[in-house]
C-alpha cells in the first residue's frame, strides 16, 4: 500500500463518549481510492493507556472521531520491538476472531497469531491478533481498513495488499537538498522551542555552581566523555565540596595520583578518573600559568578558531570537545564571536550526533568527519548550532537500539535508515 504523510501535530486529544484521551503526536496521511476501499485520508494517533494490567502504547487509525477503523495496543515485549496488535473479529459482528477460526483471506498478508502469545494481563481476551511493527505505517493502515471492511461485511473482490518495494512514509528515499534543507530546519525548529542548552546538571547546586563559575563550567566540560552528561557536570561540584575549594592554583600544584583519588572518592565518579585528573590538572596549570587565573580571557575578545586553539592545549581535549565549548559559551556565558566567527564553530560528532546525522540520511556513513562536514554545508552560517538539538534528540528518542521514531520531532524529515 503507497501511502503518503501530509501532515502531523502533537499533543492531540481524542475524545470519546466515555472520555478523552490524550496523544502525543497525530500522522495525517492520504491513501489511494482502489477497488476494495474508497478512502482518500486517514490519521495515525499514538499514545498511552493503562491497558491489561499496565500501561500501554495505544495507536488508533481513523476518518473521524466518529469513524474509528481499528485500535493497537503495544504488546507486552513492546519495549523491546514496538511491535502493536489490533484483535480481529467475525465478518459482519462485533465478536472476536477465535483461535479455532480460520483466518480471512483479507489478513495473510500480515502475522495474525493468538492474542495470548503477545498480551497477557487482566482481561486480556483469548482471540486472533494482526501483530505490526508501530513504524510500518501502511500496515497498520492496510489492517485497519481490513478489520473495518470486516465488521461492516462491505467485501470486495481484492484486499489491501502491502508491497515490501513501494515508496512509503516509514522509509523516505535517501536525503536530497530539499530534505537535508527540511531535516536542518526541523533541528533549528526544535532548538528554537527548549531553554537554551537545558540545564547542565540534574543537581539545582551544581548547575548553579557551573553558572556562576567559569572555571568550574570549563572543568566540567572538559571531562565530558564516557558517561552520563549529567552526573559528569555534577563532579566539579562534589569535587570542592571535597577538596574545600577549586582554586585553578591549588589545584595546579596537586599530583594526578592525588587528584585522581580524590575523583575517585567522590559520590559521582567520571568514567575514567586517571585521564580526567590529568585533563582538570593541564586546565588548572593553563588558567593559573597564563591567564593568571582570569578564565574570561580565555576567550574575550578572540575568534572562535583561537579559542579552539587555547583549548586544545588541555590534556585531553579534542576538536570536538574544544568546539562543543565554544558553543557553550555564547549560549551561556555572553561570548560573542561575531556574525564571521559563528561559521567557525562545529558541531561535537558524539555518538547521539552521528546517529541522528547517519539516520536521518544526511551523512553516509557514520563518522565525525562527514558529520562535521555535513553541517558545514548544510548550514554554513552556524554549523555548531546544530549539534545541541541533534544531541537531544539523539539520546532523547533515536536510540541505538529500539528508537522511538514516532514520537521523535524529526519523525516526519527522517529517512530511518537502519531502524
Amino acid at each position: 500500500m503507497n501511502i503518503e504523510i501530509i501532515g502531523t501535530r502533537p499533543h492531540f486529544t481524542f475524545h470519546w463518549p466515555m472520555g478523552i484521551e490524550e496523544y502525543s503526536s497525530v500522522i495525517e496521511v492520504t491513501v489511494p481510492d482502489s477497488g476494495y476501499f474508497q478512502v482518500s485520508k486517514l490519521y495515525i494517533a499514538y499514545g498511552y493507556r493503562e491497558a491489561f494490567g499496565s500501561l500501554r502504547r495505544r495507536i488508533l487509525v481513523f476518518r473521524n472521531e466518529g469513524d474509528v477503523l481499528a485500535e493497537f495496543v503495544g504488546v507486552d515485549c513492546w519495549e523491546q520491538d514496538k511491535r502493536v496488535a489490533t484483535f480481529l473479529r467475525r465478518d459482519g459482528s462485533k465478536q472476536y476472531l477465535r483461535p479455532a477460526d480460520s483466518v480471512p483471506s483479507r489478513y495473510k498478508a500480515f502475522s495474525v497469531i493468538h492474542s495470548r502469545s503477545v498480551i497477557t494481563g487482566p482481561y486480556a481476551p483469548q482471540c486472533l491478533a494482526a501483530v505490526i511493527a508501530e513504524a510500518d505505517l501502511p500496515s497498520l493502515v492496510a489492517v485497519a481498513i481490513a478489520r473495518e471492511q470486516g465488521e461492516t461485511f462491505r467485501m470486495a473482490q481484492t484486499p489491501p495488499k502491502v508491497k515490501s518495494n513501494t515508496k512509503d512514509a516509514s522509509m523516505p528515499p535517501t536525503t536530497s537538498h530539499n530534505r537535508g534543507r527540511d531535516i536542518v530546519q526541523a533541528l533549528l525548529d526544535y532548538r528554537s522551542k527548549q531553554k537554551t542548552g537545558g540545564p547542565f546538571a540534574k543537581s539545582k547546586d551544581a548547575d548553579e555552581f557551573l553558572r556562576q563559575n567559569p572555571f568550574a563550567f570549563l572543568m566540567a566540560a572538559s571531562i565530558d566523555r564516557g558517561a552520563l552528561a549529567e552526573a559528569v557536570w555534577e563532579i566539579p561540584f562534589l569535587l570542592k565540596k571535597k577538596l574545600g575549594h577549586l582554586n585553578p592554583q591549588l589545584l595546579s600544584q596537586m599530583s594526578v595520583d592525588q587528584l585522581e583519588e580524590a575523583l575517585r572518592s567522590l559520590e559521582r565518579k567520571p568514567r575514567f578518573p586517571r585521564q580526567s585528573a590529568r585533563t582538570m590538572l593541564s586546565l588548572s596549570k593553563l588558567v593559573f600559568e597564563q591567564f593568571h587565573e582570569n578564565v574570561a580571557s580565555i576567550w574575550q575578545g578572540r575568534e572562535p578558531l583561537r579559542v579552539v586553539q587555547i583549548l586544545e592545549r588541555i590534556w585531553g581535549i579534542g576538536p570536538g570537545i574544544a568546539h562543543m565549548i565554544v558553543r557553550i559559551l555564547i549560549d551561556e556565558f555572553g561570548y560573542n564571536p561575531g556574525r564571521e566567527g559563528l561559521s567557525q564553530i562545529d558541531v561535537k560528532p558524539d555518538i547521539h550526533v552521528v546517529r541522528i546525522f547517519y539516520r536521518t540520511g544526511l551523512i553516509l556513513e557514520r563518522s565525525g568527519s562527514a558529520c562535521v562536514e555535513a553541517a558545514r554545508q548544510l548550514y554554513p552560517k552556524f554549523p555548531g548550532v546544530l549539534d545541541w538539538p541533534a544531541w537531544e534528540i539523539g539520546r532523547t528518542w533515536c536510540h541505538d537500539h529500539n528508537p522511538e521514531c514516532v514520537d521523535c520531532p524529526l519523525y516526519s524529515v527522517c529517512s530511518r535508515i537502519g531502524t
